[in-house]
Protein backbone atom coordinates (compact mmCIF):
# COMPACT_ATOMS: atom_id res chain seq x y z
CA UNK A 1 0.00 0.00 0.00
CA UNK A 2 1.53 3.64 -1.12
CA UNK A 3 2.36 5.67 1.43
CA UNK A 4 0.53 8.33 0.77
CA UNK A 5 -3.15 6.13 0.91
CA UNK A 6 -1.56 5.49 4.26
CA UNK A 7 -1.50 9.25 5.32
CA UNK A 8 -4.70 10.03 3.65
CA UNK A 9 -6.39 7.10 5.93
CA UNK A 10 -4.46 8.28 8.84
CA UNK A 11 -5.34 12.10 8.55
CA UNK A 12 -9.05 11.82 8.02
CA UNK A 13 -9.44 9.12 10.42
CA UNK A 14 -7.69 11.21 13.25
CA UNK A 15 -10.09 14.31 11.62
CA UNK A 16 -13.00 12.33 11.79
CA UNK A 17 -13.11 10.79 15.35
CA UNK A 18 -12.05 14.83 16.36
CA UNK A 19 -14.98 15.36 14.78
CA UNK A 20 -17.22 12.94 16.36
CA UNK A 21 -16.37 13.82 19.54
CA UNK A 22 -16.41 17.08 19.37
CA UNK A 23 -20.02 17.23 18.45
CA UNK A 24 -20.92 13.25 20.17
CA UNK A 25 -23.21 12.66 23.94
CA UNK A 26 -21.01 10.03 24.73
CA UNK A 27 -22.09 7.32 27.10
CA UNK A 28 -19.73 7.32 30.61
CA UNK A 29 -18.60 3.53 29.34
CA UNK A 30 -18.10 4.66 25.89
CA UNK A 31 -15.07 3.09 24.00
CA UNK A 32 -14.81 6.46 22.48
CA UNK A 33 -13.77 7.96 25.46
CA UNK A 34 -10.49 6.01 25.04
CA UNK A 35 -9.34 7.06 21.52
CA UNK A 36 -5.81 8.83 20.95
CA UNK A 37 -5.09 9.40 17.37
CA UNK A 38 -3.48 6.63 15.21
CA UNK A 39 -0.28 6.88 13.17
CA UNK A 40 1.28 5.24 9.86
CA UNK A 41 2.64 2.29 11.43
CA UNK A 42 -0.86 1.49 13.44
CA UNK A 43 -2.79 2.18 10.38
CA UNK A 44 -0.47 -0.20 8.67
CA UNK A 45 -0.94 -2.83 11.12
CA UNK A 46 -4.85 -2.02 11.12
CA UNK A 47 -4.84 -2.93 7.39
CA UNK A 48 -2.90 -6.06 7.85
CA UNK A 49 -5.06 -7.44 10.59
CA UNK A 50 -8.06 -6.77 8.08
CA UNK A 51 -6.95 -8.40 5.44
CA UNK A 52 -5.89 -11.68 7.41
CA UNK A 53 -9.16 -11.61 8.45
CA UNK A 54 -10.36 -11.49 5.43
CA UNK A 55 -8.74 -15.00 4.69
CA UNK A 56 -9.35 -16.45 8.36
CA UNK A 57 -13.07 -16.31 8.92
CA UNK A 58 -14.60 -15.97 12.04
CA UNK A 59 -18.41 -15.98 12.81
CA UNK A 60 -17.85 -12.45 14.79
CA UNK A 61 -15.39 -9.84 14.98
CA UNK A 62 -14.78 -10.73 18.75
CA UNK A 63 -13.97 -13.66 18.22
CA UNK A 64 -10.45 -13.28 16.86
CA UNK A 65 -9.31 -12.28 20.10
CA UNK A 66 -10.55 -15.07 21.99
CA UNK A 67 -9.06 -17.77 23.90
CA UNK A 68 -11.05 -20.14 22.88
CA UNK A 69 -8.72 -22.86 21.16
CA UNK A 70 -11.63 -23.58 18.82
CA UNK A 71 -11.80 -20.02 17.34
CA UNK A 72 -7.84 -18.71 18.19
CA UNK A 73 -6.52 -16.72 15.72
CA UNK A 74 -2.83 -17.33 16.90
CA UNK A 75 -0.83 -13.81 17.02
CA UNK A 76 -3.97 -11.61 15.69
CA UNK A 77 -4.39 -10.32 19.37
CA UNK A 78 -1.26 -9.75 20.32
CA UNK A 79 -0.69 -6.84 17.22
CA UNK A 80 -4.12 -4.76 18.30
CA UNK A 81 -6.00 -5.06 21.19
CA UNK A 82 -9.59 -5.97 20.35
CA UNK A 83 -11.41 -2.28 21.72
CA UNK A 84 -7.89 -0.25 20.18
CA UNK A 85 -8.87 -2.08 16.74
CA UNK A 86 -12.62 -1.42 16.90
CA UNK A 87 -11.85 2.34 17.66
CA UNK A 88 -10.22 2.21 14.65
CA UNK A 89 -12.75 0.71 12.55
CA UNK A 90 -15.19 2.81 13.86
CA UNK A 91 -13.67 6.27 13.20
CA UNK A 92 -12.06 4.87 9.74
CA UNK A 93 -12.16 7.40 6.93
CA UNK A 94 -11.15 8.14 3.50
CA UNK A 95 -12.03 11.97 3.25
CA UNK A 96 -12.75 14.99 4.88
CA UNK A 97 -16.54 15.02 5.14
CA UNK A 98 -16.44 19.22 5.43
CA UNK A 99 -15.54 18.39 2.01
CA UNK A 100 -18.14 16.59 0.46
CA UNK A 101 -20.89 18.39 -1.71
CA UNK A 102 -23.97 19.78 0.44
CA UNK A 103 -26.98 17.28 -0.20
CA UNK A 104 -28.88 19.85 -1.76
CA UNK A 105 -26.44 20.70 -4.38
CA UNK A 106 -26.18 17.18 -5.96
CA UNK A 107 -30.25 17.73 -6.75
Amino acid sequence: MHDELVDILVRETNRYAEQHLASAKLGPQSRSHMWTPTTVQEMKLFIAMTMLMGVVHNPTLDMYWTKSSLFATPGLGNLLCRNRYCLILKYLHFSNNDDMPDKNDAD
